[in-house]
């Protein structure tokens, strides 16, 4: 499977030996050679390919309703050079996840999307970034929490 748009159309380039369904979508793991190619493992030993270093995935890891909205510390803190970030939505939310370096500025977009509600994880892919402070927010339907990390090289 290959994407050149961020993961939003998929191709199948191997139509006979991985044979798409949605049936395949478990996705187990990402691993990026550099900002520009990565790779993403799935269920029967499907793997999809990233080309335009744009694509963020968001695992949803449980649809059990939470008892409230909660950000918790990434792991593993520090890192080198990417780490998982975990958060809960008890209702359907416009949800945000960003990074800002130690000025303030962001610097990556994880999630930008309505979420149902449940448990997710995202990871962020860092080695493009320099060592330092990193903070991360996330922001839905009027809660708002932000978290320190540290990238170090």
């Amino acid at each position: 499977m290959k994407t050149t748009n961020g993961g939003t159309n998929w191709n199948n380039d191997l139509p006979n030996l991985i044979p798409y369904s949605d049936s395949y979508n478990c996705l187990h793991s990402v691993f990026f050679s550099d900002q520009n190619t990565g790779w993403v493992v799935g269920s029967y030993a499907a793997i999809f390919s990233i080309t335009n270093g744009g694509s963020t995935l968001i695992n949803q890891i449980s649809t059990e309703t939470p008892a409230g909205y909660s950000l918790c510390q990434n792991f593993p803190n520090p890192f080198n050079p990417s780490t998982k970030i975990s958060f809960q939505l008890p209702v359907v939310s416009s949800s945000s996840l960003k990074i800002f370096d130690i000025t303030g500025k962001e610097v990556a977009t994880l999630v930008n999307e309505r979420l149902n509600a449940g448990t997710y994880t995202v990871d962020w892919n860092a080695s493009e970034f320099p060592s330092g402070v990193y903070f991360y927010r996330l922001t839905a339907e009027g809660y708002g929490e932000t978290r320190k990390m540290m990238l170090i090289r």
